[in-house]
């Protein structure tokens, strides 16, 4: 049970449904959850922070970031002065 007294099991459960049907509504995309964030949301709900994962995730600097790090993910090691770090 995460601190909301909801189940853990049914937040991992919802966001592999929400992987699964992006193509009809892409709503995880929204809530910033992509190859950068996936593993701290991950961490975040297994830990039992429910719905707070999310309210971190769409801080405007996380949305920041991981655009930058998505954006560098695609040429990296082909443009110098470019790193995912």
């Amino acid at each position: 049970m995460d601190r909301d007294s909801k189940s853990i099991m049914s937040w991992l459960s919802g966001l592999i449904n929400a992987h699964v049907d992006v193509a009809k509504d892409p709503y995880i995309n929204r809530l910033n959850v992509n190859p950068y964030t996936y593993n701290l949301v991950n961490l975040l709900v297994r830990t039992g922070l429910g719905k707070t994962t999310f309210y971190f995730t769409t801080q405007p600097i996380m949305k920041q970031l991981a655009s930058v790090y998505n954006t560098a993910s695609g040429v990296y090691m082909i443009e110098e002065g470019l790193s995912k770090t």
